[in-house]
């Protein structure tokens, strides 16, 4: 469960990721077969992807994204992203 860290940026409630039950190769094989499932270009994609997080699950910006797509918690909510940690969910 990702932990709630209200001091980032002022924003309260936004979570930490912990370590990635994930590789980078294998958030990069998800970020692909998401794309393709989706029909949105997978180069694309996988592009997104490693410029946001370098198909980190763990990685964090100050601003308050989370995950490999890098969601932030406004975005998250709109498409009903319950857990921007779990990159599955994220992507």
């Amino acid at each position: 469960m990702p932990e709630e860290n209200p001091n980032i940026n002022g924003q309260s409630g936004v979570a930490e990721c912990g370590p990635s039950p994930f590789t980078p190769d294998e958030i990069e094989q998800l970020v692909s077969a998401t794309a393709e499932r989706h029909g949105v270009d997978i180069s694309l994609a996988t592009a997104i992807a490693y410029a946001e997080s370098r198909f980190d699950h763990h990685r964090s910006s100050p601003a308050g994204a989370r995950g490999p797509m890098q969601l932030m918690p406004d975005t998250a909510e709109r498409f009903n992203v319950t857990d921007v940690c779990d990159p599955v969910s994220n992507i």
